[in-house]
């Protein structure tokens, strides 16, 4: 009876040696993923700091007179005259059939 007892009790330190050498893996590689996981992090900010710096205003302006750009003299707005729509008219709006027929031809075709 006392081998036996003995017998369990080396088994049963055998499993929580197993189970301990298990969760220390376990640990290592949370670890191991831990610091990955706040380097990828660093570098994604650092890429959005460089993704905010290309598109500042002011950069884009600087490459545009690189390239030789200039701002125009003046801006001009164009806004439509009389009652034109792209698309079909509206039921009711008097006119919308006879402007719409004019622009449908230039218009692209219906897929």
């Amino acid at each position: 009876m006392g081998v036996f007892a003995g017998a369990i009790v080396f088994v049963a330190a055998l499993v929580l040696v197993a189970f301990q050498a298990f969760l220390v893996a376990g640990q290592q590689r949370l670890d191991t993923i831990e610091v990955e996981l706040t380097g990828q992090t660093e570098r994604y900010q650092e890429q959005r700091l460089t993704v905010a710096g290309l598109e500042s205003p002011a950069r884009i302006v600087e490459a545009a007179e690189d390239l030789g750009m200039v701002p125009p003299p003046g801006v001009t707005y164009l806004t439509p005259s009389g009652a034109v729509t792209a698309s079909p008219p509206a039921a009711g709006v008097p006119g919308a059939a006879d402007a719409y027929a004019d622009v449908k031809p230039h218009l692209e075709p219906d897929p």
